[in-house]
């Protein structure tokens, strides 16, 4: 993709972030933020603006419709003929300058979450949180939608962009109708703090939240054994923790990590690669005997699992695309093939079958796009080639 078109797309401000009240101004109810002002997409690698007002804008057959539904804005793209690469919603908005925003991540944070004054090329991926000293807003996506979504905000423009590209290319929708975004805000309310409302807002964005009925804790081997690990040492590091759990009817985990399953025979020192995640090495044996003496030490057994590893032996139609960040000693299984998805499933009903109650399920993010997530912040979220 041309990157400058993706940056003038975003909408990317050389200014300050500030409070917006304005977002909200024509809107007497509720915390709806108003419609854009400006649309512009990007079909295959090409820039356009659309033309339109208020809740319908359009590009030739492009068709990007806004539907105020509750409390809620509901983004849907129609596309019949043109490949679509992203479509980006800017607001043109005045504040003070006197507040901070705080930002999260595509998959997890590495110790750069924090209430600061953005850069002008920060991507802020799915929401942020902003407070000037007294108030505080809240502006994001609901969970599910069925594009990558950021935020980048300047003292003149707030903008959303909704990456649709599928497997780094243009998304033919062809008659499809995609719902590529939800978009939610908040406003704090009297005498509540920033973290309050940032609670309150994270169950906005989640409504159908898949929450475990007791709180998951406990141990794991990986930080002090970095797959150099064996069912001693795991049974070990169990019965010395247990006790400190003594009394609890919420029992603590205690996951096995990277480093108890066959590894590949091109990459034998990769405890962190396997060749077959259902099939234990010599170091432990049984599983379903591990699982059983974790659980007679006082804690449940939890395992781990990078089921996306392909084995030396797949054909290579099974396996994404070689692209930067993935090599072909690495094949990474590509989720979208249904024979893939029955294999994964079938992990899971092996460790099913060997008592263990958590699977520790890793790397998803890295394998399917070849980034960490700090390089899908530099990057973007996709890989392009």
């Amino acid at each position: 993709m041309n990157r400058y078109n993706f940056i003038r797309a975003a909408g990317v401000s050389l200014a300050s972030l500030l409070m917006r009240d304005v977002l909200f101004a024509n809107r007497h109810k509720g915390p709806i933020m108003n419609l854009p002002d400006e649309v512009t997409a990007i079909l295959g690698d090409q820039l356009v603006t659309l033309t339109g007002r208020g809740e319908s804008w359009t590009f030739k057959d492009l068709v990007v419709d806004l539907l105020v539904q509750g409390e809620s804005i509901a983004v849907e793209i129609e596309s019949p003929r043109s490949s679509l690469t992203a479509v980006t919603l800017c607001w043109k908005q005045t504040g003070r300058d006197n507040s901070r925003i705080l930002n999260d991540h595509w998959e997890r944070t590495y110790g750069d979450v924090s209430w600061h004054v953005p850069s002008d090329s920060e991507l802020l991926p799915w929401y942020f949180m902003e407070h000037d000293g007294r108030s505080t807003i809240g502006v994001g996506v609901k969970t599910g939608t069925a594009s990558f979504c950021y935020w980048q905000v300047g003292k003149e423009r707030v903008s959303l962009t909704m990456d649709t590209r599928s497997g780094g290319s243009a998304v033919q929708l062809s008659g499809r109708k995609l719902l590529a975004a939800e978009i939610v805000t908040t406003k704090s309310n009297p005498g509540e703090s920033p973290f309050q409302t940032a609670r309150r807002f994270m169950r906005t964005m989640c409504d159908n939240a898949r929450m475990p009925a007791q709180p998951v804790y406990g141990i794991n081997d990986w930080y002090f054994t970095y797959g150099d690990n064996s069912e001693d040492l795991i049974l070990e590091h169990t019965r010395m923790m247990a006790p400190m759990a003594e009394g609890l009817s919420n029992r603590p985990f205690s996951v096995i990590d990277a480093g108890w399953f066959v590894t590949s025979p091109s990459l034998p020192k990769e405890s962190w690669w396997g060749d077959r995640l259902d099939l234990p090495n010599s170091k432990f044996g049984d599983m379903s005997r591990v699982a059983e003496r974790i659980r007679k030490a006082g804690m449940r057994p939890g395992i781990w699992t990078r089921p996306l590893c392909g084995s030396h032996n797949d054909p290579y139609s099974l396996m994404l695309p070689l692209v930067k960040g993935r090599d072909a000693q690495r094949p990474v299984l590509d989720p979208t093939i249904p024979e893939n998805l029955e294999r994964i499933s079938e992990l899971f009903k092996v460790y099913n079958s060997w008592c263990y109650d958590l699977v520790k399920f890793d790397f998803t993010s890295f394998d399917i796009f070849g980034k960490w997530g700090f390089e899908m912040m530099r990057d973007g979220a996709i890989s392009s080639s």
